[in-house]
């Protein structure tokens, strides 16, 4: 695997750059370690930034670029110049309720790039829990192979969530909002036969996975069960399109929870 980490203007985070080698380390990838300054900054301090990222990273190979100039164009001349497999940026919480330019840097990297886009926070430093979001039919199918290719190589603790956007009368009424996944698997429906579906990819990676069924509004139900169950790691799904980002979990969801959630968050594309 071709893994690309990148930082703009400031050093890499000792979390997130032990992180990445780990998971580049699990995988037998590459990493290509990229620092881009929009400023004319001394190419010696450049190379400390990258020499002390490397350092973190023992054992893996390592690639590094220090590069000038516009963030955006940076990023995607190098994505479109060589085939990756996986670009990871990091989040640094800042307070305010208006995004930064890195959230939105990264927002238009997520809307035009075809590869996984990998969200670190500045205290990701594991990834023991893995929730694993599908939206119930077979364009999901790469999430899910990406998962348990992660959860395989990593051993991660692995559950499966598909949330129903509406809840049923029946519900309201008894107050559930989790339905039994035998009453769904046993139907002929198209979420029953992408649920099987899943199950044949994580037997075929030989790794255990659970799976749950929720009732309500999508974003807040994702971090609700992201929050209670103390995951790691999130990983959601996207249509890609030059034009515009939609998804398995549609509208603003996806932006919603890059925003909100605390974990660490990978958005896998796919082409509907």
């Amino acid at each position: 695997m071709k893994i690309i980490l990148f930082t703009v203007d400031q050093s890499f985070s000792v979390s997130v750059a032990a992180l990445t080698g780990k998971l580049a380390s699990a995988v037998n990838g590459k990493v290509t370690l990229v620092y881009i300054t929009s400023i004319d900054e001394e190419k010696a301090a450049g190379d400390f930034i990258l020499d002390q990222a490397s350092k973190l990273m023992d054992g893996v190979k390592i690639e590094k670029k220090h590069q000038r100039g516009s963030s955006l164009a940076e990023i995607m001349d190098l994505l479109d110049a060589e085939e990756y497999d996986l670009a990871v940026f990091e989040e640094r919480r800042r307070r305010g309720i208006f995004p930064t330019e890195q959230d939105s840097l990264v927002q238009k990297v997520i809307k035009h790039s075809q590869i996984p886009i990998l969200l670190l926070r500045q205290k990701s430093n594991k990834f023991n829990k893995m929730l694993i979001c599908t939206g119930g039919t077979e364009i999901s199918e790469p999430v899910i192979n990406m998962g348990a290719k992660l959860a395989s190589k990593m051993e991660i603790e692995t559950t499966l969530l598909h949330v129903e956007g509406s809840v049923p009368v029946l519900y309201n009424i008894a107050g559930v909002k989790d339905e039994p996944l035998k009453n769904i698997i046993e139907e002929e429906t198209p979420l029953a036969k992408h649920l099987k579906k899943c199950d044949e990819i994580f037997g075929d990676n030989k790794i255990k996975c659970d799976a749950m069924i929720k009732h309500g509004v999508v974003d807040e139900t994702i971090i609700e069960t992201a929050h209670n169950g103390h995951y790691d790691l999130v990983i959601l799904g996207a249509s890609w399109s030059r034009k515009k980002l939609t998804g398995f979990i549609m509208g603003d969801t996806t932006k919603e929870l890059i925003k909100r959630m605390n974990s660490a968050i990978l958005i896998v594309k796919s082409k509907s």
